[in-house]
C-alpha cells in the first residue's frame, strides 16, 4: 500500500529543475505528486496490471538521462487539477507532433553533470564538454522559439519556458572560443593564434625533413618502397625492418608485435619534435587559461542552465507520453471530478499492441459505473474475457491517474478515485504460509476496513480457492458489505448466488461475455444487464472430454443449478436473436429512408432542371432561327438583284454551302486542339536524354594515371580494392583515396612527375595534419543522419589512411536509428574488421567501436 502527499505538476518541475544537483534515484523513487493518504493495493499492483510494462515503453521513447528519472517515476494522483494539467500538456504534445511543424526536441547531448560540477568554486570547464553546453542551450533555444511561435495553439507548453532566459546571450558567450565542431579556435586569445602559427611552421619544417629522410632510405634500401611516416607516443616516425635500424640514427619509440619493425625518431627531426612538443604544451595552457575565463563568465548563468536543462527533461518526458499515446490511439477523455466511468470502446493498450503485431484486432469493452450501479459482476465462460475487461479497467484508470493519455472512443467520461484496490491472480506465499483461499480472504478483509465511495476495486474469481458452496456465501455475504460502503468497481464469478444477488440488490449490476453457442467459442464481448452462462458442459464437450463422465455429472448435478444455467442460456440467445433482429430493422429502415430521399431529390432536381432545359432549349431555337433566316434573306435579295440569273444563283448557294463548311471545320478544329490541350495535360512530354550525358564512363584500372580533386596532384593507380584506390604519388607517397575523388590524367608520365616532385612536401604535410588533427573517439550526438554520415565517412578515411586500427564512434543510444545507420555504412567498408558495442559501464551500445585492417 501506497501512502504519500501531493505535489502539482508546476511545483514538480520547478522542484526537479532547481535540485537536480541533489537528485538521485533513490529520492526520484519518492512518489511526490500523489495525494495524501491515497492507497494502492496491493504493493504489487503495477506488475499486476502491466503498468510497469507501460512505464518501460514511456521511458524507451525518452532521449535525456532525466527524461527517463520522469518516466521511470511516474506517480498516482487523485487531484483532479493536477491529473487535468497532466492529460492536456500531453495532449498538446500529442498534437504539436500530428499536425504542427516537426518537433524540435531531438537527440542532444546533455550537459548536466557538467553544470552541476561546475557550480563548485574553482572548477574550470572542461574542454571535451562545451559542445554539450552548446548543445542544451542551443536545444532550449530553439524550443523556446518553436513554442513562442506557436504559443496559441500550444499555451501550456509555451507556458513551462521561462522568458527570463537570454539564450541568445549564452550562444554568443560559447561561440566566441568554440567552433561548430566543439574546437577551441584559433582567434579565441592572441596568444594562442600565435602558438598555432608557430607549430603550424614547425609541422612544414618536420614534414620537409622527414620527406627527405624517406627518399634517401628507399634509394638505399633501408625501407620498403611503400614505407610512409608514422605516430607513436604523439612524435612522427619511420617504421624501418629490425635488421636495418642500425642504418638509422635516431631514437626508438616502439616494436611491432612480431618485433620485425621498429618505430624510430631520426635524430635530425628531433630537436623539431621537442620543439614542438613544447608548442603542444604551451597551447594546452593557453587553452586552460581561456577556458578558466570562460568559465567564470558562465557561471552567474549556471542556475538558468541548470533549469533549462529541467525543463527539456520534461519536455522530453511529455514528448515520450505523446508518442506513446500516438502508438496506441490514445485520446484526452471527458474529465470528471466524481468517481464514476462511462467508457466506450476501451482498449486494453498491451493487448492491442500484441495483436497489432499479428494483424488482429481487439474488441473494445463498453463499461459505465457510477452510484446507481457501483459493482458490475461480470459472469460468463472461462477464457470469455472476464479477467482482460477487469485488467482494462484497472490499467486504464491508473494510466489516466498517472497523467497519461489511455485509448478510449470520443465522448467518453471518466472520473476520479482516490483509491485503487485489486485482487487478481495467485498470492499463495510460502514465506508467509498462506493459501491462495487465505490470501484471496486477507485481500477481501482489507477492502473492507479500508473501502468508500472513492474507492475503485477489482477482484477476479471472486470466493474461489476453497470449498465451493461455503466459499460462494462468504463471497456473497462480502459483496453486500462493499456495496453498503458505496465502493465501486468489477468482479468476476461462476457462483450462481452471486448473479442471483446482483440482480436483486440496487447498486449491483449484471454482465455477461457473449459467447458464440453455435461455435463454441468466446465472442469476447460483454453484455450489460443480464448475468452470462459458463457453459461448463457446452465447453468440456468441444474439447472432446469422455461423453460417460460428462453425462454422469449431469446426473449429479442440481436441478436448480441446471435449470439455471439453462435459463441463462436461453436469455443470451433469445437476447442475441432480439439484439440482430433489431439492427436488422434498424439497417432496413436507414436504407428505405435513404432510398425514399434519394428518389425525392432526384425528382426535384429533375422537375427543375426540366423547366431551365426547355428555357434553354427554346432559346437556342430561336438563335438558330434568328440566324437563318437572316441567312436567307440575304440569299433572296442576291437573287432578286441579279434577277434569279442561274449561274449566279448556284454560285451564291455554293458560298452558302462553304460558309457552312467552314464553320463546321472551324469547331472539329476547335474541338481537336482542346483534346490535345487536355492530353498535353494529362501526358506531359518527357524530357529528351543530354547528349553530352556521360553513359559510359570510363573505369579506373592498376597503372592509370590520374588526378586527385582532393591535393590536384598526378599520381599512379597501384591497387585497387572495392571503391577505394592506392595511389602513387612521384614513388614517395602512397594513399588510399576514394575512387570517386580521381580522374584519369590525359597527360605524359613525364609530365606527371613535372608535376608532382615538387609538391610530395604539401602531400605529407596534409598527412601530418590530418594525424596531428586525428582523434581516437568522434562524437556525433546531435547530428541528423546524413550529417553525421558525412562526417564519419572522412573520419573513416583518414584514420585508413593514417593506419589506425581502432577508434570508437559517439553517437548516443536515443531510438538506435543514427546507430543503426552509421553500422549499415560500416558495413559497407572492406577495411572494417569487427563493429562492437562499447563495455556497458563505459556507455554500452550508444557507443561503437570500430576496428579496421
Amino acid at each position: 500500500m501506497n501512502k504519500s502527499k501531493s505535489m502539482n505538476c508546476k511545483q514538480k518541475l520547478l522542484f526537479l529543475s532547481k535540485n537536480l544537483s541533489t537528485l538521485n534515484i533513490q529520492l526520484l523513487t519518492i512518489p511526490i505528486f500523489a495525494k495524501f493518504f491515497l492507497m494502492i493495493y496491493p504493493d504489487s499492483f503495477q506488475n499486476k496490471i502491466g503498468f510497469d510494462v507501460i512505464k518501460q515503453k514511456i521511458t524507451a521513447l525518452c532521449l535525456t538521462k532525466f527524461g527517463k528519472y520522469y518516466a521511470e517515476n511516474i506517480s498516482f494522483s487523485s487531484d483532479f487539477n493536477d491529473i487535468t494539467n497532466q492529460l492536456s500538456e500531453t495532449d498538446e504534445t500529442r498534437k504539436a507532433i500530428l499536425f504542427h511543424s516537426p518537433f524540435p526536441l531531438n537527440e542532444f547531448s546533455e550537459c548536466l553533470d557538467e553544470i552541476i560540477r561546475l557550480k563548485t568554486k574553482g572548477t574550470v570547464a572542461e574542454r571535451d564538454r562545451l559542445q554539450d553546453i552548446f548543445s542544451t542551450i542551443k536545444m532550449y533555444s530553439d524550443c523556446y522559439k518553436y513554442f513562442n511561435t506557436n504559443k496559441e495553439d500550444l499555451p501550456l507548453l509555451h507556458e513551462i519556458f521561462n522568458d527570463n532566459f537570454n539564450s541568445n546571450e549564452l550562444i554568443k558567450l560559447i561561440n566566441v572560443i568554440v567552433d561548430e565542431k566543439g574546437e577551441i579556435k584559433d582567434n579565441a586569445s592572441s596568444e594562442l593564434y600565435s602558438i598555432r602559427k608557430k607549430l603550424q611552421k614547425e609541422q612544414l619544417r618536420i614534414d620537409k625533413e622527414l620527406a627527405n629522410i624517406l627518399k634517401n632510405m628507399r634509394i638505399e634500401g633501408v625501407v620498403k618502397d611503400d614505407c610512409e611516416a608514422t605516430i607513436r607516443n604523439g612524435r612522427l616516425v619511420i617504421p624501418v625492418p629490425a635488421g636495418n635500424k642500425k642504418q638509422l640514427k635516431g631514437f626508438i619509440h616502439d616494436t611491432s608485435a612480431t618485433g620485425q619493425t621498429v618505430y624510430i625518431e631520426p635524430s635530425e627531426v628531433f630537436n623539431i619534435n621537442n620543439s614542438i612538443r613544447e608548442l603542444m604544451i604551451d597551447e594546452k595552457q593557453e587553452i586552460f587559461k581561456i577556458l578558466r575565463e570562460f568559465t567564470e563568465k558562465l557561471r552567474p548563468q549556471l542556475e538558468n542552465i541548470e533549469e533549462m536543462c529541467g525543463i527539456l527533461a520534461y519536455i522530453d518526458f511529455l514528448k515520450a507520453k505523446a508518442k506513446f499515446a500516438i502508438e496506441i490511439n490514445a485520446i484526452k477523455p471527458i474529465l470528471i471530478d466524481l468517481p464514476k466511468l462511462e467508457w466506450r470502446n476501451a482498449i486494453h493498450p498491451l493487448l492491442y499492441l500484441s495483436l497489432k503485431n499479428q494483424k488482429r484486432k481487439v474488441v473494445p469493452l463498453n463499461i459505465i459505473i457510477n452510484e446507481e450501479n457501483r459493482i458490475i459482476v461480470i459472469s460468463g465462460p472461462n477464457a470469455g474475457g472476464k479477467s482482460i475487461a477487469l485488467k482494462t479497467v484497472a490499467l486504464l484508470q491508473y494510466m489516466l491517474q498517472c497523467g497519461i493519455l489511455i485509448p478510449l472512443g470520443e465522448n467518453s467520461e471518466t472520473g476520479i478515485f482516490e483509491n485503487i484496490f485489486i485482487d487478481i491472480g495467485d498470492e499463495q506465499s510460502i514465506e508467509n504460509d498462506l493459501s491462495t483461499y487465505t490470501s484471496h480472504l486477507k485481500n477481501i478483509k482489507f477492502f473492507i476496513e479500508n473501502a468508500d465511495e472513492n474507492t475503485l476495486i477489482l477482484i477476479d474469481e471472486f470466493g474461489t480457492g476453497t470449498e465451493p458452496q461455503l466459499g460462494s456465501i462468504i463471497a456473497e455475504e462480502s459483496l453486500k458489505v462493499l456495496r453498503d460502503l458505496h465502493a465501486k468497481g468489477i468482479i468476476t464469478t461462476h457462483y450462481a448466488n452471486i448473479k442471483k444477488l446482483a440482480q436483486e440488490l440496487p447498486g449491483l449490476q449484471n454482465a455477461a461475455m457473449l459467447f458464440d453457442t453455435e461455435n463454441i467459442k468466446p465472442l469476447f464481448e460483454i453484455s450489460i444487464g443480464n448475468p452470462g452462462s459458463s457453459y461448463t458442459f457446452e465447453i468440456a464437450r468441444r474439447v472432446g472430454f469422455p461423453e460417460n463422465i460428462l453425462d454422469n455429472a449431469v446426473k449429479k448435478s442440481p436441478s436448480s443449478q441446471l435449470d439455471f444455467e439453462r435459463q441463462l442460456q436461453e436469455l443470451i440467445i433469445e437476447r442475441k436473436n432480439l439484439e440482430k433482429e433489431r439492427n436488422e430493422l434498424k439497417t432496413a429502415d436507414q436504407m428505405l429512408s435513404e432510398v425514399v430521399n434519394k428518389y425525392t431529390n432526384l425528382l426535384n432536381e429533375l422537375e427543375t432542371n426540366k423547366k431551365e432545359i426547355i428555357k434553354q432549349a427554346k432559346s437556342e431555337a430561336q438563335e438558330i432561327i434568328k440566324g437563318a433566316n437572316k441567312k436567307i434573306e440575304n440569299a433572296i435579295q442576291e437573287i432578286r438583284a441579279h434577277q434569279a440569273e442561274k449561274e449566279k444563283t448556284k454560285k451564291i448557294r455554293e458560298n452558302l454551302n462553304q460558309v457552312t463548311s467552314e464553320t463546321v471545320e472551324k469547331n472539329n478544329r476547335h474541338e481537336t486542339s482542346l483534346i490535345l490541350e487536355e492530353h498535353k495535360q494529362q501526358f506531359p512530354l518527357k524530357l529528351k536524354k543530354d547528349k553530352n550525358q556521360n553513359t559510359n564512363p570510363v573505369l579506373l584500372k592498376v597503372g592509370n594515371l590520374v588526378k586527385s580533386t582532393e591535393y590536384q596532384e598526378v599520381g599512379e593507380i597501384t591497387d585497387i580494392k572495392g571503391k577505394k584506390a592506392k595511389v602513387n604519388f612521384s614513388g614517395n607517397i602512397n594513399i588510399w583515396m576514394d575512387i570517386e575523388k580521381l580522374k584519369v590524367f590525359d597527360g605524359e608520365k613525364s609530365e606527371r612527375i613535372r608535376m608532382t616532385k615538387n609538391n610530395v612536401g604539401t602531400i605529407i604535410h596534409d598527412i601530418n595534419q590530418r594525424a596531428y588533427n586525428f582523434s581516437l573517439s568522434i562524437d556525433v550526438r546531435g547530428k541528423r543522419t546524413d550529417e553525421a554520415l558525412e562526417i564519419i565517412k572522412k573520419y573513416v578515411d583518414d584514420a585508413i589512411m593514417l593506419h589506425i586500427t581502432n577508434f570508437k564512434i559517439l553517437h548516443g543510444k536515443g531510438n538506435g536509428i543514427l546507430r543503426t545507420n552509421i553500422r549499415d555504412y560500416l558495413r559497407t567498408i572492406d577495411e572494417v574488421v569487427s563493429i562492437n558495442d562499447e563495455d556497458v559501464e563505459h556507455g554500452g551500445d550508444g557507443i561503437t567501436i570500430v576496428e579496421i585492417k
